[in-house]
Formats: C-alpha cells, structure tokens, sequence
C-alpha cells in the first residue's frame, strides 16, 4: 500500500520519473553510469511512485515486473565488475 496521497510530497528520489531516467541513462552508457544502483537501492528501502492514483487515492507504485527488470539490468555490469576484480586479483 502507499504511504503518499499527493504525487507533490514523495520524495524526488522515489518518483517514477526520476528512477525512469537512471534506467535510460544505466542503458544509454551499457552501465558506465552507476545511477541504477541507486534505483536499486531505493527499490530495496521502500516504493518508487507513479503520478497515477489508486482507487483508494492513494499513488501507484512500481510493479514486481518492474522491480525484476531493474535488478536484471544490474545484473550483468555487477558480474563484469566480479570478473574484472577476480581476473586483476589473479582468481
């Protein structure tokens, strides 16, 4: 359930918008840019906010699928970090 009613007073780290650009940007540079582990770690402390109400009146928040698909994105730079770190370490 959402904590917020009114789209003004989420924060602006957890509004859709923003966590929208970090994923493009994360694509946009294949990873270069860390900006999706932050969406990461918000989606691990709590929702990430759609303008859009519920029935209720309360703020949509990001789908499971959504939350599956960022992590999935960071999957892959997260592993090539691994290999490179283990390969320099001589692993």
């Amino acid at each position: 359930m959402s904590e917020y009613s009114a789209y003004k007073d989420v924060p602006w780290l957890r509004k859709s918008g923003t966590n929208s650009v970090f994923l493009i940007l994360h694509v946009l540079t294949l990873g270069f840019l860390p900006l999706l582990l932050v969406t990461c770690i918000v989606l691990v402390t709590g929702e990430i906010y759609y303008k859009q109400s519920e029935s209720n009146g309360t703020l949509k928040t990001w789908s499971k699928a959504n939350k599956v698909v960022a992590f999935l994105l960071l999957l892959a730079p997260l592993i090539l970090t691994g290999v490179v770190i283990a390969t320099i370490a001589g692993f």
